[in-house]
């Protein structure tokens, strides 16, 4: 997602340890899998609840992933890419 949301779309190949995500407009693998990450027990699924934080803390969700992913990555470019203005 944030690849995409860089103009940069990923393209996968492989399969397990050997899957690679390429980006043709830069013409570079840009993810590979390290299996020194792998968790020993990883779960399928992770799914949060924010149940308490809204009825406790009166929190409440003002933003989409998607809006966050772009937030990042805007920023995480604005940072490699300084303004010259």
């Amino acid at each position: 997602m944030a690849f995409e949301t860089a103009g940069l779309p990923i393209e996968w190949d492989g399969e397990g340890v050997d899957e690679v995500g390429y980006c043709r407009k830069l013409d570079h693998v840009v993810i590979r899998i390290n299996p020194d990450y792998y968790r020993p027990a990883e779960v399928d699924s992770l799914l949060g609840d924010s149940t308490y934080a809204q009825e406790k803390l009166g929190w409440k969700m003002e933003s989409t992933l998607e809006k966050l992913v772009e937030e990042m990555v805007a920023y995480d470019v604005a940072k490699a890419v300084p303004s010259r203005f």
